[in-house]
C-alpha cells in the first residue's frame, strides 16, 4: 500500500499515484480497488454520474468505475484497457473533489501561485487560459500550489489553500511555445489538440498558502485590449459559487448550509479580479503584469 499526501490528507492507495509526494502518519483516505456497481438509489444521475447522500459514483466509458464514500474511501473497479495514467486523472480530479465536498472541504477551480506568501487563484472557464497564464506566472519565479483543484480550508478564519502535487495539465501548444522540458505523459485527446501532464518538481510549492485574491480570466469578443475589473457584493459571491469544483453537484454532495457559509467567508477574506481579454490573442505576459501590479498594490475587499 502506497501512502501520499495531497489536498492536505494523509492517502493510503493501491494505485501508484508517482507524481503526488510522499505522505506519513494518521491515514484519512484509502483508495482500494473493488467491484464498484451504480447506486440504484441515486437523488441524482445521469449518464456518467451517480449521486445520494455522502456517495458519489462516477462511470467513464474505456476506464472504469469509481466510488467515493463518506469522505474517507474511494472504490476503483477499472477496465481490463484501462491506463493507470486514465485512473489517475479521475482520482485526482472528480473523486478526490467529491471527496472534498464530502469532507465539508472547500475545493475551488483553478491554479494557485504563491506569490510573495499570497495565495494567488487563477480561474475561469475551459479554454480560459488558467493553465497558459499561471505557467507565465510560474517562468518568473513564483512555484504553483496546485494545477486545478484548490482544496480551501478556514485556519483561523483565514482560507488556505493546501499543497496539490507537482504537475501541471499543458496544451501541447502552451509547451511547445514555453520551451517546457520537464517530463509529460499525455493527458488526453480532445478535439483534435493533445493536453499533457507535466511534471514540474522545481517549480512546485513546498507548502500551502494562504489565499488573498481570485482572478477570473474571462475570453470575449466584446473588448479589444485587457480589461481588469474589481468583483465586489453578490456578483463576487455568484462567481465563487461558479467556480467551485463539481458545482452542478453541490447541492447533492453537501445538502447542509456548510458550503454557502464557506463561500460566504471566503468573500469576505480574499480580492477578486476579472480579466476580461480578446478571443484568440496570447496576452498572458500581460495579464501576468496586471496581475501582480494588483498583488503589490492591494485594494479593498
Amino acid at each position: 500500500m502506497n501512502q501520499y499526501k495531497v489536498f492536505g490528507l494523509q492517502v493510503a492507495s493501491e494505485i501508484e499515484l508517482d507524481e503526488v509526494p510522499k505522505g506519513n502518519g494518521e491515514i484519512d483516505v484509502h483508495i482500494r480497488r473493488a467491484v464498484v456497481e451504480r447506486p440504484k438509489d441515486a437523488v441524482y444521475e445521469n449518464e456518467v454520474f451517480g449521486v445520494k447522500e455522502q456517495l458519489f459514483y462516477l462511470q467513464i466509458e474505456g476506464v472504469g468505475r469509481f466510488q467515493v464514500e463518506d469522505g474517507v474511501r474511494i472504490l476503483v473497479d477499472s477496465d481490463p484497457e484501462a491506463t493507470t495514467e486514465q485512473l489517475k486523472l479521475y482520482l485526482l480530479g472528480s473523486c478526490l473533489g467529491s471527496l472534498l465536498h464530502q469532507r465539508h472541504v472547500l475545493p475551488l477551480h483553478g491554479s494557485v501561485l504563491d506569490v510573495a506568501g499570497s495565495g494567488v487563484l487563477i480561474t475561469g472557464l475551459s479554454g480560459a487560459g488558467k493553465s497558459t497564464i499561471a505557467n507565465a506566472l510560474i517562468a518568473r519565479g513564483y512555484p504553483f500550489v496546485t494545477d486545478d483543484v484548490a482544496a480551501v480550508t478556514f485556519e483561523a478564519e483565514t482560507p488556505f489553500v493546501h499543497l496539490a502535487y507537482p504537475s501541471q495539465k499543458l496544451w501541447e501548444d502552451v509547451v511547445a511555445r514555453w520551451d517546457i522540458g520537464a517530463e509529460r505523459i499525455v493527458n488526453r485527446h480532445v478535439e483534435g489538440r493533445t493536453k499533457f501532464s507535466v511534471v514540474r518538481k522545481r517549480d512546485f510549492a513546498t507548502h500551502g498558502v494562504p489565499l488573498r485574491y481570485m482572478i477570473e480570466i474571462v475570453p470575449t469578443d466584446d473588448v479589444t485590449d485587457l480589461q481588469m475589473t474589481a468583483v465586489t457584493g453578490m456578483e463576487k459571491i455568484k462567481t465563487l459559487i461558479s467556480h467551485t469544483y463539481r458545482t452542478e453537484l453541490v447541492a447533492h454532495l453537501r445538502p447542509n448550509g456548510a458550503y454557502l457559509q464557506h463561500i460566504m467567508q471566503l468573500a469576505g477574506q480574499i480580492q477578486l479580479f476579472r480579466v476580461k481579454r480578446p478571443i484568440g490573442v496570447p496576452l498572458e505576459n500581460e495579464i501576468c503584469h496586471q496581475i501582480l501590479e494588483q498583488v503589490q498594490v492591494g485594494v479593498e475587499v
